[in-house]
């Protein structure tokens, strides 16, 4: 990765322009594009209209940015939408261990299989003396801190992968 430019922002470029950015710019910084770019489309159209290819990077991205920041419970509290998708996120992108890290993450809020944003924030709210907090990083931010799945490079091949599923475009998500 050292030597490659970091690619400021999404400004408009398709899916293959982006792809073919590899070879001069960091490949996190194209995977924040595509972040970008679908966060933009997903205000426009709505989450619920993105497909399982857009949402599992969408929620990939949410991940790797909020526990990076602040640990699962950040992720919780400030994108509590992508939890009911990461984990079958990071299963089609062929991080298990991560997966099964976040999985536990919300298994420690005391949510079923299906659970709703309500349901997150409802548990985060009951937390009132924080226990919830030190839990989660004992037993699960610290294990995501040490894991050692290339999360950033596995995103980048599904999207290369999977990319006539893309769209960044408005054109493209009508």
């Amino acid at each position: 990765m050292s030597g490659l430019r970091w690619l400021d922002a999404y400004s408009g470029q398709s899916v293959d322009e982006l792809i073919a950015f590899a070879s001069q710019y960091r490949v996190d910084s194209i995977v924040l594009a595509f972040d970008q770019a679908l966060q933009q489309m997903a205000e426009r159209i709505g989450l619920a209209q993105l497909n399982e290819v857009e949402l599992t990077i969408v929620a990939v991205e949410a991940l790797e940015r909020e526990v990076n920041n602040g640990g699962y419970h950040q992720f919780f509290l400030n994108t509590p939408e992508y939890a009911p998708f990461v984990v079958a996120a990071l299963k089609r992108i062929r991080c298990p261990k991560t997966s099964d890290i976040s999985a536990s993450a919300i298994s420690l809020l005391g949510l079923g299989q299906q659970f709703t944003t309500n349901q997150i924030q409802m548990a985060l709210n009951e937390d009132i003396a924080g226990n919830l907090i030190k839990i989660l990083y004992d037993q699960c931010d610290r294990p995501y801190y040490d894991c050692d799945e290339p999360i950033t490079d596995r995103l980048f091949a599904f999207i290369c992968t999977h990319r006539s599923s893309i769209r960044l475009q408005m054109d493209d998500a009508r």
